[in-house]
């Protein structure tokens, strides 16, 4: 009989893709935000979201290479 367990190794790169995925439906929430608001009359929040976008897409990335085993 044949026992297939994940080692450590498949299972931080499964983690890590749920997380780019959760991370790209947040990506996806705050520029749909982001195109609804004036940057001229909100220009601190606009900032400040503009900010969390760019956050989000470098952890975004940090987990597509995790998940890709770098």
């Amino acid at each position: 009989m044949i026992s297939w367990e994940p080692d450590a190794k498949y299972a931080d790169a499964l983690l890590a893709r749920v997380g780019e995925l959760a991370v790209s439906r947040e990506i996806t929430a705050v520029k749909s935000r982001l195109q609804r608001m004036n940057p001229v009359e909100e220009q601190a929040k606009y900032n400040r979201m503009y900010g969390d976008l760019i956050a989000l897409e470098i952890r975004r990335r940090a987990l597509i290479d995790r998940a890709a085993g770098g």
